[in-house]
């Protein structure tokens, strides 16, 4: 596939998601059963499209916010389910969802991903609660624990990439300071490459960690490097 087909995909999926949140806004603005089914059906198969269509292609913010979305909805169309069996399964399927969402955004390289998706994991599983039997709310109950536990952690993931990234920028600034001083022209291009790839991993880390003013300077650096 083509570096340009792949943009396309992912573009693709993001609308899809826009619209699995426009779709969502219905079920805030309306008590009618029907309308709410409706739109937790809809948000499920773009949900289950952007994923078909994106597997392997999209990263993992694509991934895990479509996986909440279908959670999300999966969890309350079992609340609105009569049918035992055909609740438990959409209770299963939903939880399925969830934790590959969670385990999705945990193994990413951005931990500001992993603190938002965490916390919307635990508000899907609290609302699954409801139309739960008790074998499948001891399964949602574990994963909220486990949720729960990872949070100090994601916190101090993203403080340690923070300071990673400001350090990285500075070490790639001082050597673009640097590279101005060597006389030798394959020496000075070689210090300057190396600051390239210090000031690249700065913005990748600050991007992660939400630091966009660092993520910024990176590019800016970067950008002079690359001249």
């Amino acid at each position: 596939m083509s570096a340009a087909t792949a943009r396309e995909v992912r573009a693709a999926g993001y609308r899809r998601l826009e619209e699995a949140r426009a779709e969502a806004g219905v079920l805030v603005a309306t008590r009618d059963p029907e309308r709410v089914r409706a739109a937790l059906v809809r948000i499920a198969r773009l949900a289950k499209r952007t994923l078909d269509e994106a597997d392997g292609i999209a990263g993992p913010s694509l991934v895990s916010h479509v996986r909440m979305q279908m959670a999300a909805a999966f969890l309350d169309l079992a609340v609105l389910e009569p049918d035992l069996g055909r609740r438990a399964r959409l209770v299963d399927a939903g939880r399925r969802a969830c934790d590959l969402g969670l385990r999705t955004a945990l193994a990413s390289r951005a931990p500001l991903l992993a603190r938002k998706v965490v916390p919307w994991g635990m508000v899907v599983l609290t609302g699954g609660l409801r139309a739960a039997s008790d074998g499948q709310r001891a399964s949602l109950q574990r994963l909220l624990a486990s949720c729960a536990k990872a949070l100090p952690a994601i916190d101090a993931w993203v403080r340690h990439d923070a300071r990673e990234a400001a350090g990285g920028l500075l070490r790639a600034q001082l050597l673009e300071v640097a590279s101005r001083t060597v006389a030798d022209a394959a020496e000075r291009d070689a210090v300057r490459k190396r600051a390239a790839e210090v000031a690249r991993e700065a913005r990748r880390r600050s991007i992660g960690a939400g630091d966009f003013v660092v993520a910024e300077q990176a590019a800016r650096t970067l950008a002079r490097l690359e001249r």
